[in-house]
């Protein structure tokens, strides 16, 4: 489904390109320093070598400038393609609703169609920037920090093979509860803009027969429902930094056991226990920015359900229907044996119009 929308970055492949791999320069930059870190305090710190310091100093310094000059330009990249995305995204959107036939309106609430030209086209705007940076970012650097893990100390890193299930079974299960309230939130914005719309287009006759607290009493009902209707949908998300802060803390209380035991018994070294827990920040870090992205493509998924419907709506004329008509002279209908019959019926209501 998400993928039907890849062709939206039209014009911005250029973007959609560096903004990865600047991400993935700077997320190298990243990963290394705590390897120079650890180098720096076993070899210069406890050995009470200066130069080693100095010159680890100057090197995390220049690493440091460049992952945040990768960053800066990732992030640049990664604007503008998403607004880019936005952009084609919401002028095909119009195109196609310009396109509709009076049926076709009557399908969609004018409200409804609001919504998704302006809400839910931001919000996927944001998560195609979200995509070719957290999504990117996150993964890789997971990656590439286990593997750092692993090469310090095999045996410690064991306790990922614990703490990573329980994290990812717990993330799926809130995903899973989470979707249909969201659902359900989106649709009660279409119902208060809905709700507005009717107010201000009829607002003289709301006014001329004195219906004003009648018109504020069905408004506070929408928008109660609305509230109520994402409370319900927050209080299923906000159980996710709770259990992602229960397991970071609990696996760096069992690092610091762990590895302090095998510090005094000579089979670890302290710098490597800080890069130990550098990596393990990394890691952890990774986990939450990939599950706040799981959490918008779960919330996604419903404006993306409700702009494909619109997108995906066939029209009822052609262009083989329009073939042979030209342009008229005379300015002149003239009605031969027509029938007219309301949309998903079967029978005409009226038959051999003249």
């Amino acid at each position: 489904m998400f993928f039907k929308l890849g062709k939206y970055y039209r014009g911005y492949w250029a973007f959609v390109i560096l903004c990865p791999l600047m991400m993935i320069l700077e997320v190298f930059g990243d990963v290394l320093i705590p390897t120079l870190m650890e180098s720096t305090i076993d070899d210069g710190v406890l050995t009470q070598n200066v130069d080693i310091v100095l010159q680890n100093g100057k090197y995390m310094i220049i690493v440091a400038l460049l992952a945040l000059a990768f960053g800066i330009a990732s992030t640049y990249f990664g604007a503008k393609a998403g607004q880019g995305f936005g952009a084609n995204l919401r002028h095909d959107l119009f195109t196609k609703i310009q396109e509709f036939s009076f049926a076709s309106l009557d399908h969609f609430d004018v409200s409804s169609l609001i919504t998704r030209l302006t809400s839910d086209v931001v919000f996927l705007s944001n998560l195609a920037r979200m995509t070719l940076r957290m999504a990117i970012r996150a993964p890789f650097m997971f990656i590439m920090a286990i593997i750092m893990t692993i090469r310090i100390n095999p045996r410690l890193s064991m306790i990922f093979l614990v703490a990573l299930p329980i994290l990812s079974l717990g993330i799926f299960l809130i995903m899973r509860k989470a979707l249909p309230r969201f659902r359900e939130f989106q649709k009660k914005i279409d119902q208060i803009n809905r709700r507005t719309q009717e107010n201000l287009t009829a607002i003289r006759v709301v006014k001329a027969f004195g219906q004003e607290d009648y018109e504020v009493e069905k408004f506070d009902d929408t928008n109660n429902q609305l509230i109520t209707a994402s409370l319900r949908a927050m209080n299923i998300v906000v159980l996710m930094m709770p259990l992602m802060m229960l397991v970071m803390f609990s696996v760096i209380s069992s690092v610091l056991w762990f590895g302090g035991n095998l510090v005094i018994t000579g089979d670890m070294t302290g710098g490597a226990l800080f890069s130990f827990l550098m990596y393990v920040g990394q890691i952890l870090t990774s986990v939450i920015n990939i599950s706040v992205y799981v959490m918008n493509l779960s919330r996604a998924r419903a404006s993306v359900e409700r702009v494909l419907e619109v997108i995906e709506t066939e029209s009822e004329f052609t262009d083989k229907d329009y073939a042979g008509l030209a342009e008229l002279e005379t300015g002149h209908i003239k009605f031969e044996n027509v029938n007219f019959r309301y949309p998903n019926t079967k029978h005409c209501s009226l038959r051999d119009i003249n």
